[in-house]
């Protein structure tokens, strides 16, 4: 909630993406941002965006490569104990 001061914001609706339908950026009082044109600063959210989307992706990508290799590794782990322990028995 922003109570009793100025603020400046950029709202971006219809983003090209597949992860944000909207995005609100507020610029920080003090930057820099003056000197920076309107075009300048919708390239810069449009940047953040992309950069947010991409590390989204990298993570869903990890995971679904990680479960089958999980899999097959519990799978190998209960195999070769049950296999140990037919080894043992058939020695006793």
């Amino acid at each position: 909630m922003l109570k009793g001061c100025q603020r400046k914001m950029i709202k971006i609706t219809g983003c090209a993406d597949t992860v944000f339908e909207e995005a609100y950026f507020i610029v920080k009082p003090g930057s820099d941002s003056r000197s920076m044109s309107e075009k300048e600063l919708l390239n810069e959210a449009n940047r953040i965006i992309r950069e947010c989307t991409a590390q989204t992706e990298r993570r869903a990508r990890y995971v679904k490569v990680s479960f089958p290799i999980f899999v097959s590794l519990v799978f190998t782990a209960v195999v070769g104990m049950v296999g140990f322990l037919v080894f043992i028995a058939n020695c006793i």
